[in-house]
């Protein structure tokens, strides 16, 4: 996997965003960002039509902990000033017929 910056992200949290009461033993991850220009990029390389974009103020998940302010069914959002930044983006694309 190609990453945007020279190196990886890498994070060891105990447990998970996800609700379980299920315990880990590898806790470890390495994570790259790629951001919508990058991806974008990639689909229209590959022959994609963009066919939609939707950016989201929310997500489904608490990250970064401690700085989330919930919003009802199931979604969250960075408490301050939530505007400046999309928390996370819908994005399809098709493959034209030849």
């Amino acid at each position: 996997m190609r990453c945007e910056r020279p190196q990886a992200v890498v994070e060891t949290v105990a447990g998970t965003d996800l609700q379980t009461d299920a315990a880990f033993e590898h806790n470890t991850t390495h994570s790259c960002n790629h951001g919508l220009g990058e991806i974008v990029g990639a689909l229209l390389d590959r022959g994609l039509r963009i066919s939609g974009l939707a950016e989201h103020d929310s997500v489904p998940r608490e990250a970064p902990a401690g700085r989330i302010e919930a919003l009802g069914g199931g979604e969250l959002r960075v408490a301050d000033r939530p505007w400046r930044l999309a928390h996370s983006c819908t994005l399809q694309a098709v493959r034209e017929a030849t």
